[in-house]
């Protein structure tokens, strides 16, 4: 089979950009490539194989973060044909829908269970492959494809072909801020999907989790403080994502009109339980996104929205992790009573069995657009507000990050919410559609 393999590749790398040629698939099969000599092939289109009769060349896998851990959903897997060009520092306006940077050739997104399936992927040897959630980005390299069959990367021995990046060396990470919370450490959390040591820093350092100085956890020496993040819309928008966990502050209308202001542009904001003033307390539409009760703690197991695509796709997703036994339910720990509802146009995502409460919801910015070009106004921001906590007492108090972290296995809800940091993170598009495959060159 390893014979019949390099012979295959040998006879196919002779054959791609020149006179259509005949390369057996290793099952006694033949494929013809680059036949239409009318039009000449450039770059690794000409390693795309006319397999004919036979099956097309293909490359499944999954995506995993970047531990490992955990398959993730809505990643979009392409192969490039040209440089990948860098991100553009600060916040911008990431639709779904657009051509990924490198010229892709092929492009596919993952399923609930993190799944991949390229077709007519270009053969050969040294394949590039680009694996990409929002500005997490890794490229790698599969070491063969072979023609008209079906390549599958091995979820333990190719697990490095399948992960995102753990530091700046392996690919990009989204330059994310925390206003670190006393009651939710999501630090600690970034740490179990992967995210290596050296990428938290605070607001002056070179790592891309930068933490500022709230009532949580700290660094040593000591961070900066969270009112120098809030203080300045400049400041807020040189990060893609904002993530404010459980504590007690109430900030200034300032302050909020600052986070407003960012996320209008382009920014993503990650909420959970007693922040809640930054939307509660907002001018509307922000403080109109949801109706605000605020009484007392609830009981598990809870309910998932799954009457659009992304809910379905969350709830089938929890199942297939193992935080889910039951799909469309999910148990949850240390949950709030913060809302009744969320109100159109927000979503849904996680609920009481009885409707009510709310436990989390999201929605796109600006709310309310302006129309642009006679259609519907422009969306380049999202903000996730989650009544339960991410990390419960998975940190030790009195010790500086990142030693106060526990090592635990993630839990039912941490897996939950890794699900929305990512989504969190990736193209806006409306909740109400089913993603699409990523367009191609």
């Amino acid at each position: 089979m390893v014979m019949a393999r390099l012979l295959l590749a040998l006879n196919f790398l002779f054959s791609a950009c020149g006179p259509p040629r005949r390369a057996s698939n290793g099952n006694g099969a033949d494929a013809s490539v680059a036949s239409d000599l009318s039009v000449p092939c450039v770059g690794l289109k000409c390693r795309q194989a006319n397999c004919g009769e036979q099956p097309k060349t293909s490359l499944v896998g999954k995506v995993f973060s970047p531990a490992g851990n955990l398959p993730l959903y809505n990643a979009i897997v392409y192969v490039p044909d040209d440089k990948l060009d860098p991100f553009s520092p600060g916040v911008t306006c990431d639709k779904c829908g657009a051509i990924a940077s490198g010229k892709p050739v092929v492009a596919t997104l993952t399923d609930a269970a993190g799944k991949f399936r390229l077709e007519n992927v270009p053969a050969g040897k040294d394949v590039p492959l680009v694996l990409q959630i929002g500005r997490w980005r890794r490229q790698v390299v599969i070491p063969e494809i072979v023609p008209c069959v079906e390549n599958q990367l091995d979820p333990v021995s190719d697990i490095d072909l399948q992960r995102l990046p753990r530091n700046q060396t392996e690919g990009d990470i989204p330059l994310l801020a925390i206003a670190t919370g006393t009651y939710d450490p999501v630090e600690c959390l970034l740490r179990k999907v992967g995210v290596a040591d050296s990428e938290f820093t605070d607001g002056n350092g070179s790592g891309r989790i930068h933490l500022y100085r709230q009532n949580g956890l700290d660094l040593n020496p000591p961070s900066i403080s969270a009112q120098t993040l809030y203080a300045s819309l400049s400041t807020l928008k040189s990060y893609d994502a904002i993530l404010l966990p459980c504590a007690f502050y109430n900030p200034t209308q300032s302050q909020i009109s600052n986070l407003i202001a960012y996320t209008d542009a382009g920014g993503r904001a990650f909420i959970t339980d007693l922040e809640y003033s930054w939307i509660k307390t907002a001018q509307p539409p922000f403080s109109s996104s949801a109706d605000w009760t605020l009484t007392g703690s609830l009981l598990s197991p809870y309910a998932l929205d799954t009457t659009f695509p992304k809910g379905m796709a969350f709830a089938q997703w929890l199942v297939n992790v193992g935080a889910s036994k039951k799909l469309g339910e999910l148990p949850v720990s240390d949950a709030y009573n913060r809302l009744s509802a969320a109100n159109k146009p927000s979503q849904r995502w996680i609920y009481s069995p009885g409707g009510s409460p709310v436990l989390h919801y999201t929605f796109n910015t600006p709310i309310n657009p302006p129309p642009a070009d006679g259609g519907m106004g422009l969306q380049c921001g999202r903000v996730i507000y989650s009544s339960f906590h991410v990390s419960t007492q998975e940190a030790t108090a009195g010790k500086p990050f990142p030693s106060a972290c526990k090592s635990t296995a993630l839990t039912a809800q941490e897996k939950a919410l890794v699900f929305m940091l990512f989504d969190m993170t990736s193209c806006v598009q409306d909740d109400g559609l089913a993603p699409v495959d990523p367009p191609i060159m």
